[in-house]
């Protein structure tokens, strides 16, 4: 009787580390998308500043 609530425990205790393992995966997948993400705001960001700061030194010669 004690193998078998030995060997239940330890199927538990798989499937909880299982769980975890696979939603630390998940997330490590979710935070590098994210980077990316705010990788590419920060380019169109600069772009932007760069066209507005075009438009005041046209305006200034003009």
């Amino acid at each position: 009787m004690e193998l078998l609530y030995g060997i239940i425990f330890l199927f538990i205790f798989y499937l909880i580390i299982k769980t975890a393992v696979t939603k630390g995966i998940d997330d490590s997948g979710v935070i590098k998308e994210l980077k990316q993400e705010i990788k590419e705001l920060k380019k169109q960001k600069l772009k932007e500043q760069n066209r507005e700061e075009s438009r005041h030194i046209i305006n200034r010669e003009a």
